[in-house]
């Protein structure tokens, strides 16, 4: 009985020795974040960046390119090798993106508490902080629409959409319209829309108006996307494309 119970505990030393290195870290690999802060600065709603550490690769979603590199991890010290990524251009984004570059490249260690993720460079100082995934808060966010199904709202155009109080309101190209919404993680659905009665004659703007307020009615989540805000369907098709 007394070999079975020390072979017990060695097993189960052994087994806590997979999940922590022998500094007692973590280990990242397998995990997943979503980052809060940026050298200190608060994030915007438009702007949302993941990490993954998975099999010695990081990676994931910045605010317009995906990006990935190796990473090596010991105990609390951790770095990453020069990150590659995609190469598209979003208007608005590039800046935070490419700050967030510069300081993914500085990691030299990192810190793991109440499930935030901190990474620090040479000085200690934290330059990234990560939370678990999750969906963006839309409730006090502000938004221009571009593009209505298939057709782009011309510069000349106005339509706007903002989140307050447990409801959307804005100009729908030449009437003031509200509207109540619901928001579940990424399901986002809208009540019945109310509007002024104005009729403006500039040629397009009544049916662009239309086309809008009846878009609203078919959106059932969303999406941020390089820097933009996307509502969806049922279906998952883009009926309404949005910048801040």
């Amino acid at each position: 009985m007394k070999n079975t119970y020390s072979l017990l505990i060695v097993t189960t030393l052994l087994f806590s020795a997979l999940l922590s290195d022998c500094s007692g870290a973590t280990r990242l690999d397998g995990s997943a974040w979503q980052l809060i802060t940026l050298n200190g600065k608060k994030l915007p709603i438009y702007i949302q960046i993941s990490l993954e550490f998975k099999d010695g690769q990081a990676g994931g979603k910045a605010p317009c390119n995906g990006y990935g590199a190796g990473y090596t991890q010991k105990g609390s010290t951790l770095t990453f090798e020069p990150a590659i990524s995609t190469l598209m251009y979003c208007d608005g984004v590039m800046e935070y993106e490419s700050e967030y570059l510069a300081a993914f490249g500085a990691v030299k260690s990192f810190a793991l508490e109440n499930d935030q993720l901190s990474l620090l460079d040479e000085s200690g100082a934290v330059v990234l902080a990560f939370d678990k995934p999750q969906a963006p808060v839309l409730e006090g966010s502000s938004w221009q629409v571009t593009q209505v199904g298939d057709t782009s709202v011309p510069e000349t155009m106005e339509i706007t959409l903002s989140f307050r109080d447990g409801e959307i309101s804005g100009r729908a190209a030449c009437n003031s319209y509200f509207a109540s919404y619901s928001q579940q993680a990424k399901q986002l659905t809208f009540g019945a829309a109310g509007a002024t009665k104005m009729f403006c004659n500039e040629a397009g703007v009544m049916e662009m108006e239309t086309a809008f307020l009846n878009s609203l009615a078919q959106v059932r989540s969303f999406e941020i996307q390089m820097g933009g805000l996307v509502l969806l369907d049922g279906e998952g098709a883009a009926v309404i494309y949005l910048r801040p």
